[in-house]
C-alpha cells in the first residue's frame, strides 16, 4: 500500500533502499528540493535516445547522478538541459524533441505498454527472447537473479561481464562509486578501496564526496 502523501515521506524510503543496496543515495533532496514529478526525466531519457543508445545510456545515469547523490532536481528544465549539455547531446536538437512534444509521445507509448503488461512497481524489468519469451523481475534483486531471467528468455548461458580493470570501467562509464567497484569485481568494500586509492595516489583518478559516498572519476 502507497501511503505516501508528502514528498519528506519520501526520504526514510531511500535510506532504507542506500542501505539494502549498498548504494549512497542522499535522501535529503525530498526535504530540501523535492521533484513535483518524476515525468520530466523519463521524457528527457526519451528525448536523448533519439540521438543514439549509446549516449542515451549515459545521459540516463548522469540523470541517476544528480538526484540520487547530488541532489539536483531533475523535474526542472533547466537541470535537464544542463545534464545533457554535460552529457555531451546536442543540446538543441534535444530541446526540440522534449519541448515540442516528440519525447513525450514516445514516453506516453512506454506507459501503455507498462499498462499492457501490468508492470504497476518500480523497479520492474522486462526481458524478452527469441520466441516470445519473456521474464518479468520486479524489485531489488542480486546479479544471478537476472543472469537466470536472462537464461530463461535465451535458453543459453549468459556469461558473466568481465571488465579489463576498474580503471577501465571509469573511463567508460567516467566515474565509478565505490559501492560499484566492490560489486562489479566481486571484491571485499576495503579491496576496492585499496585498489581504487592506489589509482588516486597515481593521479590516474580524483576521488569525491558525492551525496553520501565516495565518487571516482578521471580528471580532463
Amino acid at each position: 500500500e502507497n501511503n505516501i502523501r508528502r514528498p519528506a515521506q519520501m526520504a526514510p524510503r531511500w535510506a532504507d533502499v542506500a542501505r539494502q543496496t549498498g548504494m549512497p543515495i542522499d535522501e535529503r533532496i525530498w526535504r530540501d528540493d523535492p521533484p513535483l514529478s518524476t515525468f520530466p526525466a523519463c521524457i528527457a531519457f526519451k528525448a536523448a535516445q533519439f540521438q543514439g543508445e549509446r549516449i542515451s545510456v549515459r545521459f540516463l545515469r548522469r540523470l541517476r547522478e544528480a538526484v540520487f547523490l547530488e541532489g539536483r532536481n531533475t523535474a526542472r528544465e533547466e537541470v535537464l538541459f544542463r545534464l545533457a549539455r554535460e552529457t555531451g547531446l546536442n543540446l538543441e536538437r534535444f530541446k526540440k524533441d522534449f519541448k515540442e512534444g516528440k519525447a513525450e509521445s514516445a514516453f506516453r507509448h512506454d506507459l501503455e505498454e507498462a499498462r499492457e503488461q501490468f508492470i504497476l512497481g518500480f523497479p520492474t524489468l522486462l526481458f524478452r527472447g527469441p520466441g516470445g519469451r519473456e521474464a518479468k523481475l520486479y524489485g531489488y534483486l542480486d546479479y544471478e537473479s537476472y543472469r537466470r531471467a536472462m537464461y530463461d528468455v535465451n535458453g543459453r548461458p549468459v556469461s558473466r561481464f568481465e571488465p579489463k580493470s576498474i580503471l577501465s570501467i571509469i573511463n567508460k562509464y567516467e566515474g565509478i562509486l565505490l559501492s560499484e567497484a566492490t560489486e562489479m569485481f566481486g571484491l571485499e568494500p576495503s579491496e576496492a578501496e585499496e585498489r581504487l586509492e592506489k589509482l588516486r595516489k597515481g593521479k590516474q583518478v580524483r576521488r569525491v564526496k558525492v551525496g553520501r559516498g565516495d565518487f571516482f572519476w578521471v580528471p580532463a
